[in-house]
């Protein structure tokens, strides 16, 4: 199904500069989540505006924002599928007046304004990544302890299955090409859970947060090739990492300050430094909410080649 949303042409909003504090921009209410295409463009979701946005430099220096899409209740996990150039997000979308549904949707990005539903989805979504044919949703359902699961939507046939579950508080995905695993972030254990794409089998665990210190994991990115795993502490407004083995001595605080992180995820593509976070903020419950940030953490993963931070 393609539909065109009620947003009829792209909204500019100007230009936004990266301010001293790394703030690249800001004036939002919920941003969920985001990710790079590779190509220039930032993608990334107002979940209490329903709403999708494009970030990209415009030159001198700064970024230019459009609002991409404005169909939608809430937005909530983004993903580049780049098989067949096209940006996929869950969202909810309402239909008649008390009606609301869960879809996985996809868009080009030279032809935002237009979508078409992929799959409806049995409960909402969250997280999203995407490997090859399929997309990966996590679902907390209930939210009832071990409810949680996460989908696996086959993006040719639009068919959903179940992937895993038995998760607590199902929330951020994170994929390692590499070792062909899914890392499934559990909300309220600050628990990692590592899944074998092939075969679905749990391989380990890993314990990022500490629920009992009012730890709550949101999102998290895997750094594969140095060994290092990144999360977000919603409740405590910092990214943390841990080592991918021997995780005894805890987490290293890697960025602190923020308000309520949602999302963090390595740059990528013109415009993007490839060894900083970026990070996006949430937490505010009304539209009329305006003070959450989308966020750059330089140098996170520079090492000896700190130069290839320096410009963008």
């Amino acid at each position: 199904m393609v539909r065109t949303t009620l947003l009829l042409g792209l909204l500019m909003v100007g230009a936004t500069a990266p301010a001293a504090d790394g703030t690249v921009a800001e004036g939002f209410a919920w941003l969920e989540n985001q990710c790079f295409d590779g190509r220039g463009n930032l993608f990334f979701s107002d979940s209490t505006h329903g709403e999708v946005w494009r970030l990209f430099e415009g030159g001198e220096n700064r970024y230019h924002m459009e609002l991409v899409q404005s169909d939608f209740q809430a937005v909530m996990g983004l993903a580049v599928d780049e098989a067949r150039d096209e940006v996929l997000a869950v969202v909810v979308r309402r239909e008649g007046r008390w009606l609301a549904r869960n879809y996985l949707v996809a868009f080009r990005a030279e032809l935002p304004s237009i979508y078409r539903i992929i799959a409806s989805l049995p409960s909402s979504g969250n997280g999203l990544v995407v490997h090859d044919r399929f997309a990966y949703i996590s679902s907390a359902r209930s939210f009832l302890p071990e409810d949680g699961v996460v989908y696996r939507v086959d993006i040719e046939r639009g068919s959903v299955d179940v992937f895993a579950e038995k998760l607590t508080y199902a929330n951020g995905l994170a994929l390692d090409v590499a070792k062909q695993h899914l890392y499934v972030g559990e909300w309220a254990t600050g628990a990692i859970q590592v899944f074998d794409l092939a075969t679905a089998r749990r391989v380990r665990t890993h314990h990022l947060l500490k629920p009992r210190d009012a730890e709550w994991l949101d999102d998290m990115v895997v750094d594969s090739e140095r060994g290092w795993l990144y999360g977000t502490d919603f409740a405590k407004g910092r990214v943390v990492a841990v080592p991918l083995t021997g995780e005894a001595a805890g987490p290293v605080e890697v960025a602190a300050g923020l308000k309520n992180p949602t999302s963090v995820a390595f740059g990528r593509g013109t415009g993007f430094r490839g060894c900083s976070l970026y990070v996006t903020e949430g937490g505010g419950l009304t539209v009329h909410d305006a003070d959450r940030r989308l966020v750059e953490v330089p140098h996170v993963r520079c090492g000896d080649r700190g130069g290839a931070c320096a410009a963008r």
